[in-house]
């Protein structure tokens, strides 16, 4: 062999036999791979490698410690200790039976790797086993050694690992390629050249140290982790693996080296990420964080709310999961600390110690993305959730309180109402009992009107003292709802025998009205001593107004309804009076009138011209005194005597009042008309008055040729009937007093009326469901307004 430098094969470089070179190499193959079973001077397995814990089908801890041949059978334990004992032998092979744990196998066991010194303290040897089936045919000679020579270094030179040989100076014999690449120099530079070429002089007495500890059975790990300086000075981490072999040239040291920068850089992320775990464990904020393992036991815990528990954390450390919860707890989380070491991630409550604890069990994955473990995040949301349901409570308060709210205003049975804000109270409130006490002023006693929870038999019958020593009287005298805490040590008042009898512990009652005006009392009461909130005191007094507001509507309907059927008895009899005062002076009137045409046919040639005026003014106030008597009828008939509702054509109703005022219409030389209208429900007579006196009154105040048109225009269920005018209009301010009976805003000599016509007019239209309005610009017209029911629509019969 010329070198060990390009290529470990061909001649061995000088100094070098082909035994040495292939001892060298095959130690340093054997120290990566191979089925491998390190001896101590007396056989003892020391270290042994996983291919040969696989053929045992052993654990390593069965094996270590225990004499190899313990595993051979009699005849083939007792060579391997003769091999082992001969320091003279070279390398010797042995086929043997080997007792694994599935039965016998065959093996061809070689000894390598003898040291000197007294066999039980400081030989050691490898021995290297393969199967029979594997191991070639031994070749005899040079050539054998020279096949099994090629044999090692090409797997030496196909490796990536670093492989060297130095001698007992420290000077390198051969290296491979790995190695040379990895220290950045060649090969020709190496060999020959001290280790302190690559490493430190620290490095190398750490080495030596390491191997006198392995001499004297101290360690048996031949493994370090140093740093190599390479050719640009820069400086890698491996790690070196070394064994000594002894050789015709002396003792050599043959060494795998490994680059573990990737191992570091992946050992610092790790180690950083499990330094951020922990810091989180340990300072986690209002709650606490765990690791466990696939046992579901606890490997790191810490975080405020254990601190504020006084729990420490250590005591968490290495206790299961089951050991440390109650069932109903472990229970409820068991099955996400599972799920989390299968991969999944998932979130629960529970209620631990009294807290509401929100919990996230995660996994925690390695770089390859595998499950390593799993992680509990714990946080305390016993105060989240207890604002969380002080808000519902509240909402529903509301609710409740908007519900009653709106009962009050659709029904007109009190005691309903009552009743159910009784339950309403006492379901939000969660309260055996509640009660609405009724005052009477005369006996100073409130009747249990409505209640809820009470003994049966005894709402609408029992009654309570309202005296000033008593807690219904306190109430009554308070401007704020009382709380009762605990009625038996209760010292403002004494507990009532209604609430005595019921065990009644606690309670709020407040008043229902106000301390001047009280109708009576609300209150819902506990057997259990119960904290009631502001928003629940609250609660009750909104309820409390709830029902002072619907006693006072019902109050104040029972008024009106009082008050209406006065008027409609004053109105009906003075509809009666001035039917009766109409109808009654119509008699004289027409005698008055029949008396004034006998004077005026008898005696006109003996009146003179005084006499005649006299007679005129005479005969026309008899006149004007029938039209203000037949308009006030018409006006008192308009509620009594009008006909039934029906459909109404409005155009067949203008085209009839046109007709009617066709003369005055023609005299006056006026422009009236009207867009189609529209069907009403209504009375026809009556509403062809409507039209009748808008329209008069258009072309009587109108000095001019007048323009008068009506339109329409639907407004939902009504339509909107307007009568423009061009005329001289109404002064605005006083545009509300035209609809007043017998007012009138014009001398007669200016122009002529019974200043009825309009109040008629209103009272028709408002008996029709609707309503009236002018506006008006002096010396501009006036514009009518009024609405009627659309026919169809359900208008009721004033």
């Amino acid at each position: 062999m010329s070198e060990m430098g390009g290529s470990v094969g061909g001649a061995c470089p000088d100094g070098v036999t082909r035994d040495a070179a292939l001892g060298h190499v095959r130690a340093a193959t054997e120290l990566l791979d191979g089925e491998s079973y390190h001896l101590d001077g007396d056989g003892r397995v020391i270290a042994v490698n996983e291919r040969a814990l696989d053929t045992l089908g052993r654990r390593e801890a069965s094996v270590v410690g225990e004499q190899l041949s313990a595993f051979l059978g009699d005849g083939d334990g007792r060579r391997l200790r003769d091999a082992l004992a001969d320091e003279s032998r070279g390398e010797e092979t042995l086929r043997v039976t080997m007792e694994a744990a599935s039965g016998d196998v065959e093996r061809d066991l070689r000894v390598v790797g003898v040291a000197g010194g007294e066999a039980s303290e400081t030989a050691g040897a490898v021995v290297v086993g393969e199967s029979v089936e594997s191991t070639a045919t031994q070749c005899g000679g040079e050539r054998g050694r020279d096949v099994t020579l090629a044999k090692y270094e090409t797997i030496a030179e196909t490796i990536d690992d670093g492989i060297y040989v130095v001698d007992a100076e420290d000077r390198y014999t051969m290296v491979n390629d790995a190695f040379a690449s990895m220290t950045g120099y060649d090969r020709e530079t190496l060999l020959g050249s001290h280790a302190s070429r690559v490493v430190t002089e620290d490095t190398i007495e750490e080495g030596r140290a390491l191997r006198e500890s392995m001499a004297d059975d101290e360690t048996a790990n031949a493994t370090l982790e140093t740093t190599i300086e390479v050719a640009d000075g820069e400086e890698i981490p491996v790690e070196a693996t070394f064994a000594t072999i002894s050789t015709g040239e002396g003792e050599e040291r043959v060494g795998v080296v490994r680059d573990i920068s990737q191992r570091l850089e992946q050992r610092r992320k790790v180690e950083e990420s499990e330094r951020r775990y922990r810091t989180l464990v340990e300072h986690f904020p209002n709650g606490a964080v765990a690791m466990f393992d696939e046992d579901l036991r606890y490997t790191a815990a810490g975080g405020q709310l254990l601190d504020e528990a006084g729990v420490d954390p250590a005591d968490r450390v290495g206790m299961r999961v089951t050991d440390l919860y109650p069932p109903d707890v472990v229970e409820a989380v068991e099955e996400h600390f599972y799920k989390a070491l299968n991969g999944e991630a998932s979130t629960f409550e529970v209620t631990y110690a009294g807290h509401d604890m929100f919990d996230q069990v995660l996994p925690v994955r390695d770089a390859d993305g595998n499950v390593t473990s799993g992680m509990l995040v714990v946080q305390d949301v016993t105060e989240r959730r207890e604002y969380q349901r002080d808000l519902e409570r509240r909402a529903r308060q509301q609710a409740v309180v908007a519900e009653l709210g709106q009962t009050a205003l659709e029904t007109d049975d009190l005691d309903a109402l009552m009743a159910d804000a009784a339950h309403a109270v006492a379901d939000v409130l969660d309260t055996d009992y509640c009660k609405v006490l009724d005052l009477d002023e005369e006996s100073r006693e409130l009747l249990l009107r409505q209640g809820v929870g009470w003994d049966d038999g005894i709402v609408q019958e029992a009654a309570v003292d309202a005296d000033e020593n008593s807690q219904a009287g306190y109430t009554l005298l308070s401007e704020e709802p009382v709380v009762v805490d605990d009625l038996d040590a209760e010292t403002r008042f004494d507990g009532p025998d209604l609430l005595v009898d019921h065990d009644v512990t606690s309670g709020v009652s407040t008043i229902i009205g106000s301390v001047d005006d009280p109708w009576g009392i609300l209150g819902t009461h506990d057997t259990d001593a119960q904290e009631f909130t502001e928003e629940d005191v609250n609660f009750v007094q909104s309820v409390a107004n709830v029902l002072a507001n619907a006693i006072e509507r019902e109050r104040y309907n029972a008024e009106l309804e009082t008050l209406v059927d006065e008027l409609e008895e004053s109105n009906h009899r003075l509809e009666q009076f001035a039917y009766a005062a109409s109808h009654d002076l119509q008699e004289p009137l027409r005698m008055v009138s029949s008396y004034l045409s006998l004077i005026e046919s008898r005696y006109e040639d003996e009146l003179d011209e005084d006499g005649e005026e006299f007679l005129a003014f005479a005969v026309d106030g008899a006149e004007r005194m029938r039209e203000m008597i037949d308009a006030l009828l018409r006006y008192s008939r308009v509620e009594t005597r009008g006909d039934a509702f029906e459909p109404v054509d409005l155009d067949g109703v203008f085209a009839d009042v046109r007709a009617d005022l066709g003369m005055r219409i023609e005299e006056s030389d006026a422009d009236v008309t009207a867009e189609t209208l529209p069907r009403v429900e209504g009375d026809e007579d009556q509403l062809r008055q409507v039209f009748q006196n808008l329209l008069d009154n258009a072309l009587e105040y109108n000095d001019d040729a007048p323009t008068v048109r009506v339109s329409s225009r639907r407004e939902g269920e009504m339509w909107r009937l307007a009568v423009r005018d061009d005329g001289i209009g109404i002064d605005p301010e006083r545009a509300d007093s035209v609809f007043e009976v017998f007012q009138r805003l014009h001398t007669r000599d200016e122009h002529e009326g019974t200043g009825i016509g309009l109040a008629l007019c209103q009272r028709i239209v408002e008996r029709h469901g609707g309503e009236i309005t002018v506006d008006s610009t002096p010396g501009e017209g006036s514009t009518f307004e009024f609405t009627l029911p659309a026919a169809g629509a359900e208008v009721a019969d004033e």
